[in-house]
């Protein structure tokens, strides 16, 4: 079921892992406890915007549009931190 995942590298799975997660916790801020969602804000802040855009609608933004806006941001930001981290190491190995 999940042998794609055997093909992707270490930093891949980790974008896929943490665009999901923040996917998912979006998707659950409305029953979520108040310190939960003061540590979440943050972290979905953007898609939240991205979905007031989208939408019109300033005061109840749809979630699932926010949802889906931070899983690909975070996707792709954890997958360029990844190439950044490895073209590091590459200039500064010594041979």
């Amino acid at each position: 079921m999940f042998d794609f995942l055997e093909r992707l590298s270490g930093r891949t799975k980790i974008g896929y892992i943490a665009g999901v997660v923040i996917a998912l916790l979006t998707l659950l801020l409305n029953q979520m406890g108040l310190t939960a969602t003061v540590l979440t804000i943050p972290l979905a802040f953007l898609g939240i915007f991205i979905s007031m855009l989208v939408s019109g609608n300033v005061h109840a933004p749809p979630l699932w549009i926010a949802a889906i806006a931070n899983g690909i941001f975070y996707i792709v930001l954890a997958r360029l931190i990844g190439r950044l981290i490895d073209r590091f190491k590459r200039r500064h190995t010594i041979l």
